[in-house]
């Protein structure tokens, strides 16, 4: 199954949608303005794609919300120095991603080597230190190597956009985006393509990603697409 075809269809099919009501508009709106006087500017592409919904709504959920991001970074000293000479602490990496997380174990670690990987990556931080253990963590504008593998689209038993490890049927929400206006979803899309969406649909990295976020957008009820935003 090509799900990006699959994806490029739905897009098609809604900006004919888009275009046909568009056009409508323009003609009762130009006809009012003539028998009015009324001279009248469209408003340039550029403009009206920037204020595009569903380039807002993406950006919302995408894009620059799981990019590294320099944050204000919880200074070492009291660690190290808390270190007697030769003593050494179990070091792990928490990977934050935008589908995802995962903790792998750095090794046991001397206050130069703490120091050392600590001014080397910029965009680690300490997220917590306990005894002998100490975590970095960090964040990845991409999916983890489990989403990758196994990360489904589907819709939830609510209604919901949602992120599922494996088939939707498996019921395995990994995250919960925005309720979907079923009725017009069904309304707008052929039922094949409704039905694949509730079978699950695959992806296997970030752009696959992001573009059924921007496709399914369309049909988000405005007020959960303001208020469920994924949490990072």
């Amino acid at each position: 199954m090509n799900y990006s075809n699959l994806l490029k269809r739905i897009k098609k099919r809604l900006r004919r949608k888009r275009r046909g009501l568009s056009l409508g508009f323009l003609a009762v709106l130009i006809g009012m303005s003539l028998t009015a006087g009324i001279v009248f500017r469209l408003p340039s592409t550029e403009h009206a794609l920037s204020g595009s919904a569903g380039q807002q709504a993406v950006s919302a959920m995408t894009g620059s919300k799981y990019a590294p991001q320099r944050q204000e970074r919880t200074p070492l000293d009291e660690i190290v120095k808390g270190m007697s000479a030769g003593s050494r602490k179990q070091v792990s990496l928490h990977t934050v991603y935008a589908c995802g997380e995962q903790t792998e174990r750095l090794g046991a670690w001397s206050a130069g080597q703490i120091g050392d990987a600590y001014a080397k990556n910029p965009d680690w931080n300490v997220e917590s230190s306990t005894g002998n253990l100490l975590t970095f963590s960090r964040k990845i504008d991409d999916l983890s190597p489990e989403c990758k593998r196994n990360a489904y689209f589907g819709v939830d038993q609510n209604g919901n956009l949602s992120l599922f490890n494996g088939l939707p049927a498996n019921d395995q929400v990994i995250r919960t985006f925005f309720q979907l206006n079923i009725k017009r979803l069904k309304s707008s899309l052929p039922h094949e393509t409704v039905r694949q969406l509730y079978d699950g649909i695959r992806v296997t990295d970030l752009a696959e990603y992001n573009s059924v976020l921007s496709t399914f957008s369309d049909f988000a009820v405005e007020e959960t697409k303001k208020v469920m935003t994924p949490s990072f």
